[in-house]
């Protein structure tokens, strides 16, 4: 059984914190690259765009695909073929799939956007975190037992 009060754990806060404060920005790269160098703003509103459009509307759904990510983790032992890095990265990409559903439905009144690329940001900013922490959660999933409780 899944343990959310485990995800809480201080050496898993960190987990997530690296989601909130990565995918964000990952986000913000990613629609730079699909508008294209032209759209690329000058300067004094870069800082503008990332911190508004970035962190401003990817912190919460960021933040919940960490938590998902840290709690989903021990389903690693499902697939064992697949190297930490391998599996974070998969499970990054599930995790920003469920957390920007979930945060769409919840907090706009407007309903989930039908544009697929909307989507793809989540996804690939989750995959990019995953892939970047697994080794880090790898070792907190080492260090504690099936209740989370610290072996040290």
């Amino acid at each position: 059984m899944i343990n959310i009060g485990r995800a809480l754990a201080p050496h898993y806060l960190a987990v997530v914190g690296k989601f909130a404060i990565i995918g964000p920005g990952i986000g913000v790269l990613i629609v730079l690259l699909f508008e294209g160098l032209d759209s690329v703003p000058d300067p004094g509103n870069f800082l503008f765009v990332v911190i508004v459009f970035g962190y401003a509307l990817g912190l919460i759904p960021a933040a919940l695909a960490g938590m998902i990510y840290t709690v989903a983790w021990s389903m690693r032992s499902h697939l064992p073929r697949l190297s930490a890095r391998q599996f974070g990265t998969l499970l990054g990409t599930v995790a920003g799939l469920v957390a920007f559903p979930v945060f769409t439905a919840t907090a706009m009144s407007s309903g989930m956007p039908d544009d697929l690329q909307v989507y793809l940001l989540p996804a690939f900013a989750g995959a990019v975190c995953g892939a970047l922490v697994a080794r880090e959660r790898e070792q907190a999933h080492d260090m504690t037992d099936e209740y989370g409780h610290s072996s040290e």
